[in-house]
């Protein structure tokens, strides 16, 4: 799930504001009291996490509204299953829906009501992994999937949600794309994580609801329990759940799952409530001529809202127990960038979006690396806005993902694409990390870094230490960019080199469109420069330049040749539907239909594995290898110059390497 387009009108310093090609990654860079925080804030106020307040309105404006246009992979509807209100067992919700869903399917014949009685048949007691292995429930959830997408307006998996405040009530509305006011939209919102710039410490340390602690640690240990959850009956939905009671209870204590505790909290205060409800229905209808109402007290029980977690810092020095807010500010920034890293390792599943305001507060500008780089990694698998004054904090993300905020003539916030030399003249640029070194080679990856590095200590009389290997992630972010410009306009010109993976894709196609992204983002000055500096692997990435078999049984990853050539025909075998998708992630039809039929030919394995280096992922094939990844020194140090010789032929240009070669034998 991520959020596409944004439409912001009437909000603090925006008027009418129009943000585009919006990405995994949204960085929004410009000087103070420009309207940074009000773009941050609205997308809380369209996810629902953010209360108007009067002075929010633009100027004299009476409403405020907030469009967004999310996108979902097929997957994220998997989250809607068993909800409460917009799932499996609520969607259809009448017959006029499900007659306009339900041609050609196996229940075209059925009345809604017929549907009704089996949909909850079919579906109770059983995960979603159930629900898709059984082709009857398969059916009745693309019935489910269809009618929402149908209900709620979604097109190529796209929702629009307009969120409307008038100035009158402060009220939150929500409407669809042809303004019908739909409250269950909210159901589609992305939650928020959110840390603004104030850094409020003493609300971290306390525990309050809205923190970025409480937020991320409730929807780690709550949503990882709920990952498998199941309709278990369907008085699970419905709210009357004797049935799901007596499965709970013939469970043993250590089984109870959240899920569990939730409805024997409810199942509890459903009976603790049942004398209050009478007594006072009694007076009620004493007093109520009426005889057909009846006063109903219904209790309701929700872990994640009553959940509060309180943060420490212990001094040992001290022995004590401090309050969060009671330590430096360097220290709290610390433990922010911490969380941040420990969410990105439990990767959580549900659909949050980050919203983080200046995350370089208070951090040394190494830490503020490591936080770039860790935004970078989570904006891998979940969405991530954030404004920042740091250059630092860039150096991973591509200039797409940077916009450019300011304030026109009318005191209004205005945003734009920006440049390389916009973004180096507002921000600056670290040189830091350039200024001791005798040469920079870009690179895709820490791995890639710690063997290339090997690989020079073993073949060349070379301090590794002095070559700056510049992790690129790719090789359109920021820094590369920035760090060849400065390099053009230094003495080390002539002394830098880019080595990046091909992924199974033609190596000329992979040039062209480096060199045009060079040429677009540094100008034509730099393109002979780089284009003599650059080396696509022929292989698709460098772990298959670890493979040869007589080293690998050198230094005991394999028994025999025949061994290896055994585990590489059966890793390409037993995997053949998920090499073939990559393949056809990473190339053209046709070319991908090309390439499969090389690899899974009839050839024995051992005539084609140049191929098989070629076009497999590298990362794949090196790890059918067990223990190969903690003995790349072992095996380069028993390895030849033929071994690597495509990357020891491409820094011999370079006369920094050539005059420093080692003779081996």
């Amino acid at each position: 799930m991520k959020i596409k387009e944004l439409k912001i009108k009437n909000f603090r310093s925006i008027k009418e504001l129009n943000i585009n090609e919006i990405t995994n990654a949204m960085i929004f860079v410009g000087k103070n009291n420009v309207g940074k925080s009000a773009i941050i804030n609205a997308i809380r106020l369209l996810a629902g996490d953010y209360q108007v307040k009067p002075e929010d309105f633009h100027k004299d404006s009476g409403e405020i509204e907030v469009k967004g246009i999310i996108y979902f992979e097929e997957d994220d509807f998997k989250n809607f299953i068993f909800d409460n209100k917009i799932g499996i067992l609520k969607i259809p919700s009448n017959a006029n829906d499900f007659n306009h869903v339900k041609a050609g399917t196996n229940f075209q014949e059925y009345s809604f009501n017929d549907f009704k009685t089996k949909r909850e048949e079919l579906i109770s007691g059983k995960s979603f992994k159930e629900i898709q292995s059984d082709e009857e429930s398969r059916e009745v959830y693309n019935i489910w999937l269809k009618a929402i997408k149908d209900k709620f307006k979604i097109v190529e998996n796209e929702i629009t949600i307009i969120c409307k405040v008038n100035k009158n009530n402060m009220e939150s509305n929500y409407y669809d794309a042809d303004l019908n006011n739909i409250s269950d939209l909210k159901k589609f919102l992305p939650r928020i994580a959110f840390t603004d710039d104030d850094r409020n410490f003493e609300e971290e340390g306390n525990g309050k609801a809205k923190t970025l602690t409480n937020e991320l640690f409730s929807k780690f240990i709550l949503n990882i329990n709920r990952a498998n959850e199941e309709i278990s009956c369907d008085s699970c939905v419905l709210d009357n759940c004797k049935k799901c009671i007596d499965e709970i209870h013939r469970k043993n204590i250590q089984e109870l799952s959240l899920r569990d505790l939730e409805k024997l909290i409810k199942n509890k205060m459903d009976i603790n409530s049942r004398g209050v409800s009478e007594t006072i229905n009694r007076f009620f209808q004493n007093n109520y001529s009426q005889q057909n109402f009846k006063i109903i007290i219904d209790p309701t029980s929700n872990l994640e809202k009553s959940l509060s977690i309180k943060t420490k810092i212990i001094d040992s020095n001290l022995g004590k127990k401090l309050d969060l807010s009671n330590v430096g500010a360097g220290i709290r920034s610390i433990y922010i960038l911490s969380l941040l890293q420990a969410y990105q390792e439990m990767n959580s599943n549900d659909n949050v979006i980050f919203l983080l305001e200046e995350p370089e507060i208070y951090l040394h500008p190494s830490l503020q690396k490591l936080m770039g780089a860790i935004l970078h990694d989570i904006s891998l698998t979940k969405q991530v806005f954030f404004t920042t004054h740091s250059p630092l904090l860039l150096k991973d993300f591509e200039l797409e993902q940077v916009r450019k905020v300011t304030i026109n003539g009318n005191n209004e916030t205005v945003i734009e694409k920006t440049d390389l030399g916009e973004i180096l003249f507002d921000l600056g640029y670290s040189t830091e990390d350039i200024l001791h070194t005798d040469f920079v080679i870009f690179l895709e990856g820490k791995d890639d870094k710690e063997r290339i590095a090997n690989i020079i200590t073993h073949f060349y009389n070379i301090d590794v230490s002095k070559i700056y290997f510049v992790d690129t992630k790719s090789c359109n972010n920021i820094e590369t960019y920035a760090t060849i410009r400065f390099l053009n306009k230094t003495s080390f010109k002539d002394k830098f080199a880019i080595i990046r993976d091909s992924d199974t894709k033609d190596i000329n196609e992979i040039i062209n469109k480096l060199l045009n992204k060079f040429r677009e983002n540094l100008g034509e000055e730099y393109l002979n420069e780089i284009r003599n500096k650059l080396l696509v692997l022929e292989y698709s990435s460098i772990d298959n330049y670890f493979l040869n078999p007589q080293v690998l049984q050198k230094i005991g990853i394999i028994k025999s040749e025949d061994d290896y050539y055994n585990k590489i025909r059966q890793y390409i075998e037993n995997n053949k539907e998920n090499i073939i998708d990559y393949l056809k992630k990473m190339n053209s039809n046709e070319r991908a239909e090309k390439i499969k039929n090389i690899l899974f030919d009839s050839r024995p394995t051992k005539d084609k594995i140049e191929d098989i280096k070629r076009y497999v992922r590298g990362h794949n094939l090196f790890g059918i290898f067990g223990d190969l990844k903690n003995k790349t020194n072992e095996y380069i140090k028993y390895s030849s110059p033929d071994d690597f010789k495509e990357i020891l032929d491409f820094l011999d240009r370079f006369a920094y390497f050539s005059s420093k070669k080692k003779v081996i034998n």
